[in-house]
Protein backbone atom coordinates (compact mmCIF):
# COMPACT_ATOMS: atom_id res chain seq x y z
CA UNK A 1 0.00 0.00 0.00
CA UNK A 2 1.26 3.11 -1.38
CA UNK A 3 0.30 6.53 0.79
CA UNK A 4 1.98 9.80 -0.26
CA UNK A 5 1.99 13.47 0.84
CA UNK A 6 2.70 16.85 -0.81
CA UNK A 7 2.50 20.59 0.56
CA UNK A 8 3.76 21.99 3.63
CA UNK A 9 6.86 20.56 4.27
CA UNK A 10 6.22 20.00 8.58
CA UNK A 11 2.55 19.02 8.07
CA UNK A 12 3.40 16.32 5.83
CA UNK A 13 6.38 15.52 7.71
CA UNK A 14 4.02 15.43 10.99
CA UNK A 15 1.06 13.31 9.12
CA UNK A 16 3.46 10.72 7.65
CA UNK A 17 4.86 10.19 11.13
CA UNK A 18 1.08 9.62 12.46
CA UNK A 19 0.33 7.39 10.30
CA UNK A 20 3.13 4.94 10.59
CA UNK A 21 2.53 5.14 14.15
CA UNK A 22 -1.13 4.90 13.66
CA UNK A 23 -0.06 1.47 11.75
CA UNK A 24 2.86 0.25 14.48
CA UNK A 25 5.24 1.22 13.01
CA UNK A 26 8.16 3.37 14.75
CA UNK A 27 12.30 4.00 14.02
CA UNK A 28 12.81 0.83 14.68
CA UNK A 29 10.79 -1.46 12.67
CA UNK A 30 10.62 1.02 9.51
CA UNK A 31 13.01 1.13 6.39
CA UNK A 32 14.12 4.98 5.77
CA UNK A 33 15.52 6.40 3.00
CA UNK A 34 16.03 9.83 2.96
CA UNK A 35 19.16 9.94 1.23
CA UNK A 36 20.19 9.29 -2.29
CA UNK A 37 17.11 6.99 -3.37
CA UNK A 38 17.38 4.66 -6.25
CA UNK A 39 15.11 2.10 -7.86
CA UNK A 40 17.30 -0.72 -6.48
CA UNK A 41 17.31 0.39 -2.89
CA UNK A 42 13.69 0.87 -2.75
CA UNK A 43 13.06 -2.48 -4.00
CA UNK A 44 15.43 -4.12 -1.74
CA UNK A 45 13.60 -2.53 1.24
CA UNK A 46 9.68 -4.03 -0.30
CA UNK A 47 11.69 -7.09 -0.60
CA UNK A 48 13.08 -7.13 2.95
CA UNK A 49 9.65 -5.87 4.00
CA UNK A 50 7.33 -8.57 2.24
CA UNK A 51 9.94 -11.42 3.28
CA UNK A 52 9.30 -10.98 6.61
CA UNK A 53 5.42 -10.73 6.44
CA UNK A 54 4.74 -6.51 6.64
CA UNK A 55 7.09 -3.82 6.58
CA UNK A 56 6.69 -0.31 6.19
CA UNK A 57 8.96 1.60 4.10
CA UNK A 58 9.72 5.60 4.59
CA UNK A 59 10.58 7.41 1.93
CA UNK A 60 11.64 11.27 1.42
CA UNK A 61 11.80 12.50 -1.84
CA UNK A 62 12.52 16.01 -0.55
CA UNK A 63 15.85 14.88 0.72
CA UNK A 64 16.44 11.75 -1.93
CA UNK A 65 16.41 13.73 -4.73
CA UNK A 66 18.42 16.63 -5.19
CA UNK A 67 18.14 18.25 -8.40
CA UNK A 68 18.02 17.50 -12.67
CA UNK A 69 20.54 14.60 -11.89
CA UNK A 70 18.07 12.46 -9.98
CA UNK A 71 15.26 12.64 -12.10
CA UNK A 72 16.27 9.24 -13.45
CA UNK A 73 16.16 7.60 -10.27
CA UNK A 74 13.07 9.34 -9.49
CA UNK A 75 11.74 7.51 -12.28
CA UNK A 76 13.00 4.85 -11.43
CA UNK A 77 11.41 4.41 -7.78
CA UNK A 78 8.01 5.16 -9.21
CA UNK A 79 8.48 2.04 -11.66
CA UNK A 80 9.31 0.21 -8.57
CA UNK A 81 6.23 1.74 -6.25
CA UNK A 82 3.90 -0.23 -8.95
CA UNK A 83 4.53 -3.29 -7.55
CA UNK A 84 4.28 -3.06 -4.02
CA UNK A 85 2.54 -5.85 -1.90
CA UNK A 86 -0.24 -5.76 -0.05
CA UNK A 87 1.52 -6.25 3.26
CA UNK A 88 4.29 -3.45 2.68
CA UNK A 89 3.28 0.12 3.73
CA UNK A 90 4.93 2.56 2.09
CA UNK A 91 4.67 6.44 3.09
CA UNK A 92 6.11 9.11 0.67
CA UNK A 93 6.44 12.78 1.52
CA UNK A 94 7.09 14.86 -1.58
CA UNK A 95 6.42 18.68 -0.47
CA UNK A 96 7.05 19.94 -3.98
CA UNK A 97 5.37 16.90 -5.82
CA UNK A 98 4.59 18.36 -9.26
CA UNK A 99 1.02 18.00 -10.79
CA UNK A 100 2.38 14.50 -12.39
CA UNK A 101 3.61 13.16 -9.56
CA UNK A 102 0.56 13.96 -7.57
CA UNK A 103 -1.71 11.93 -10.27
CA UNK A 104 0.64 9.12 -10.40
CA UNK A 105 0.52 8.58 -6.13
CA UNK A 106 -3.47 8.75 -6.67
CA UNK A 107 -2.98 6.06 -9.31
CA UNK A 108 -0.55 4.01 -6.74
CA UNK A 109 -2.92 4.22 -3.83
CA UNK A 110 -3.77 7.25 -1.81
CA UNK A 111 -2.40 10.58 -2.19
CA UNK A 112 -3.19 13.97 0.40
CA UNK A 113 -1.97 17.55 -0.40
CA UNK A 114 -1.13 19.69 2.36
CA UNK A 115 -1.10 23.23 1.64
CA UNK A 116 0.59 25.48 4.37
CA UNK A 117 -2.28 27.59 5.67
CA UNK A 118 -1.87 31.17 5.11
CA UNK A 119 -3.66 34.09 6.47
CA UNK A 120 -7.70 33.41 7.90
CA UNK A 121 -6.75 29.88 7.19
CA UNK A 122 -3.52 30.31 9.17
CA UNK A 123 -5.48 31.89 12.39
CA UNK A 124 -7.63 28.67 12.02
CA UNK A 125 -5.34 26.33 11.71
CA UNK A 126 -3.04 27.93 15.16
CA UNK A 127 -6.96 27.64 17.03
CA UNK A 128 -7.28 24.31 16.00
CA UNK A 129 -3.87 23.28 17.64
CA UNK A 130 -4.47 25.03 20.91
CA UNK A 131 -7.46 23.36 21.36
CA UNK A 132 -5.91 20.34 20.44
CA UNK A 133 -3.96 20.69 22.90
CA UNK A 134 -6.15 21.73 25.56
CA UNK A 135 -4.72 25.24 26.14
CA UNK A 136 -6.80 27.58 27.23
CA UNK A 137 -6.71 31.41 25.72
CA UNK A 138 -7.60 35.03 24.95
CA UNK A 139 -9.06 35.23 21.65
CA UNK A 140 -6.75 37.09 19.77
CA UNK A 141 -3.76 34.49 21.13
CA UNK A 142 -3.97 32.63 17.39
CA UNK A 143 -3.37 35.83 15.31
CA UNK A 144 -0.71 36.85 17.53
CA UNK A 145 1.20 33.19 17.18
CA UNK A 146 0.79 33.82 13.25
CA UNK A 147 1.92 37.01 13.31
CA UNK A 148 4.74 36.53 15.31
CA UNK A 149 5.50 33.21 14.04
CA UNK A 150 4.53 33.40 10.48
CA UNK A 151 4.73 30.25 8.40
CA UNK A 152 6.99 28.58 10.60
CA UNK A 153 4.00 26.07 11.91
CA UNK A 154 6.77 23.59 13.73
CA UNK A 155 7.70 27.11 15.57
CA UNK A 156 4.12 27.63 16.68
CA UNK A 157 3.38 24.17 17.38
CA UNK A 158 6.33 24.21 19.94
CA UNK A 159 5.24 27.01 21.62
CA UNK A 160 1.63 25.57 21.91
CA UNK A 161 3.40 22.64 23.86
CA UNK A 162 4.88 25.21 26.15
CA UNK A 163 1.51 26.59 26.69
CA UNK A 164 0.01 23.22 27.46
CA UNK A 165 2.84 22.30 29.92
CA UNK A 166 2.16 25.26 31.82
CA UNK A 167 -1.49 24.25 32.10
CA UNK A 168 -2.07 28.27 32.28
CA UNK A 169 -4.41 30.75 30.71
CA UNK A 170 -2.64 31.79 27.73
CA UNK A 171 -2.71 35.94 27.10
CA UNK A 172 -0.57 37.87 24.70
CA UNK A 173 2.21 39.01 27.34
CA UNK A 174 2.60 35.22 27.93
CA UNK A 175 3.22 34.28 24.07
CA UNK A 176 5.86 36.71 23.98
CA UNK A 177 6.98 35.72 27.76
CA UNK A 178 7.60 32.05 26.00
CA UNK A 179 9.25 33.26 22.93
CA UNK A 180 12.12 35.06 24.92
CA UNK A 181 11.51 38.80 23.52
CA UNK A 182 10.52 41.09 25.82
CA UNK A 183 8.61 44.15 24.39
CA UNK A 184 8.04 42.19 20.67
CA UNK A 185 5.48 43.64 18.42
CA UNK A 186 6.22 47.29 18.82
CA UNK A 187 10.66 46.33 19.79
CA UNK A 188 10.23 44.19 16.32
CA UNK A 189 8.70 46.70 14.46
CA UNK A 190 11.69 49.08 15.87
CA UNK A 191 13.87 46.62 14.26
CA UNK A 192 12.15 46.68 10.49
CA UNK A 193 12.22 50.39 10.27
CA UNK A 194 15.72 49.52 10.98
CA UNK A 195 16.49 46.82 8.28
CA UNK A 196 14.29 48.82 5.61
CA UNK A 197 16.44 51.64 6.12
CA UNK A 198 13.95 53.85 7.55
CA UNK A 199 15.37 56.60 9.57
CA UNK A 200 12.06 58.70 10.00
CA UNK A 201 10.12 56.05 11.02
CA UNK A 202 12.85 54.26 13.28
CA UNK A 203 13.37 57.32 15.23
CA UNK A 204 9.33 57.55 15.68
CA UNK A 205 9.18 54.63 17.30
CA UNK A 206 12.05 54.70 19.56
CA UNK A 207 9.96 57.55 20.94
CA UNK A 208 7.06 55.81 21.04
CA UNK A 209 8.82 53.16 22.89
CA UNK A 210 9.88 55.22 25.72
CA UNK A 211 6.75 57.27 26.50
CA UNK A 212 5.10 53.76 26.67
CA UNK A 213 6.92 53.39 29.62
CA UNK A 214 9.77 50.84 28.19
CA UNK A 215 13.22 51.17 29.62
CA UNK A 216 16.04 52.43 27.32
CA UNK A 217 17.78 49.13 28.97
CA UNK A 218 14.95 46.74 27.94
CA UNK A 219 14.77 47.85 24.43
CA UNK A 220 18.62 47.61 23.52
CA UNK A 221 18.50 44.25 24.95
CA UNK A 222 16.26 43.23 22.32
CA UNK A 223 18.31 44.85 20.12
CA UNK A 224 21.81 43.33 21.11
CA UNK A 225 19.36 39.66 21.15
CA UNK A 226 18.79 40.62 17.56
CA UNK A 227 21.99 41.68 16.41
CA UNK A 228 23.82 39.40 18.13
CA UNK A 229 22.46 36.10 16.17
CA UNK A 230 22.78 38.53 13.05
CA UNK A 231 26.79 38.40 13.67
CA UNK A 232 26.67 34.65 13.95
CA UNK A 233 24.58 34.49 11.09
CA UNK A 234 27.26 36.64 9.02
CA UNK A 235 30.10 34.42 10.45
CA UNK A 236 28.36 30.81 8.85
CA UNK A 237 28.67 32.42 5.34
CA UNK A 238 31.22 31.39 3.36
CA UNK A 239 32.13 31.72 -0.21
CA UNK A 240 29.50 28.84 -2.31
CA UNK A 241 27.97 28.00 0.73
CA UNK A 242 24.39 28.36 1.52
CA UNK A 243 22.54 28.62 4.86
CA UNK A 244 19.25 27.97 5.63
CA UNK A 245 17.33 28.49 8.24
CA UNK A 246 17.42 24.94 9.02
CA UNK A 247 21.34 25.06 9.64
CA UNK A 248 20.84 28.14 11.09
CA UNK A 249 18.79 26.89 13.68
CA UNK A 250 20.73 24.38 14.92
CA UNK A 251 23.63 26.17 14.82
CA UNK A 252 22.78 28.86 16.96
CA UNK A 253 20.47 26.74 18.91
CA UNK A 254 17.44 28.92 18.15
CA UNK A 255 14.12 28.65 17.14
CA UNK A 256 13.68 28.20 13.44
CA UNK A 257 11.06 31.62 13.43
CA UNK A 258 14.22 33.43 14.77
CA UNK A 259 16.92 32.08 12.54
CA UNK A 260 14.92 32.86 9.32
CA UNK A 261 14.52 36.31 10.73
CA UNK A 262 18.41 36.55 11.63
CA UNK A 263 19.58 35.22 8.26
CA UNK A 264 17.30 37.79 6.04
CA UNK A 265 18.83 40.54 7.83
CA UNK A 266 22.46 38.97 7.80
CA UNK A 267 21.89 38.75 3.98
CA UNK A 268 22.13 42.50 3.69
CA UNK A 269 24.97 43.11 5.93
CA UNK A 270 29.07 42.47 5.11
CA UNK A 271 31.34 42.05 8.00
CA UNK A 272 32.21 45.92 7.51
CA UNK A 273 28.96 47.07 8.11
CA UNK A 274 28.33 44.47 10.45
CA UNK A 275 30.71 45.95 12.93
CA UNK A 276 29.25 49.49 12.07
CA UNK A 277 25.84 48.36 13.48
CA UNK A 278 27.60 46.74 16.53
CA UNK A 279 29.03 50.04 17.30
CA UNK A 280 26.67 51.68 17.08
CA UNK A 281 24.91 49.24 19.26
CA UNK A 282 27.51 49.78 21.84
CA UNK A 283 27.94 53.48 22.04
CA UNK A 284 24.17 53.82 22.80
CA UNK A 285 24.69 50.64 26.04
CA UNK A 286 27.29 53.21 27.12
CA UNK A 287 25.96 56.41 26.71
CA UNK A 288 22.71 54.59 28.61
CA UNK A 289 24.74 53.16 31.47
CA UNK A 290 26.72 56.42 31.64
CA UNK A 291 23.79 58.61 32.18
CA UNK A 292 23.14 60.04 28.51
CA UNK A 293 19.22 61.20 28.01
CA UNK A 294 17.21 57.82 27.19
CA UNK A 295 15.35 59.71 24.14
CA UNK A 296 18.02 61.58 22.41
CA UNK A 297 20.62 58.31 22.63
CA UNK A 298 17.86 55.52 21.62
CA UNK A 299 16.86 57.96 18.86
CA UNK A 300 20.39 58.69 17.41
CA UNK A 301 20.87 55.17 17.45
CA UNK A 302 17.64 53.87 15.68
CA UNK A 303 19.12 56.85 12.96
CA UNK A 304 22.41 55.40 12.74
CA UNK A 305 21.59 51.98 12.98
CA UNK A 306 19.22 52.51 9.63
CA UNK A 307 21.52 54.58 8.12
CA UNK A 308 23.65 51.28 7.57
CA UNK A 309 20.98 49.63 6.12
CA UNK A 310 19.93 52.47 3.86
CA UNK A 311 23.75 52.51 2.09
CA UNK A 312 23.84 48.41 2.38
Amino acid sequence: MVLAFSGDEFLIGREARKVLRAQGYYVSNTNSLVEEITGSKVKDSIFQGSLFGGKAVFLDFDSGFVGQSDTKHRNEVMKVLQAVPDDVLVVIVDSKATVGRKKAFSKLGNHKHLPTPRFDNLHRWVRKELLANHVKFESRVPIVLAELFEQDLGGILGEIEKMSSLDAYVTEELIYSLANQSSPQNTFELIEAIVRGETSRALMICEQLLVQGEEATRIFGVLNWQFEHVAKCVGLFGPGKEITPEMASRELKIQIFAAKKALSIARRLNEDRLLLVLEVLLDGEIGIKSGRDARITLGEVGIRMASIFTEA
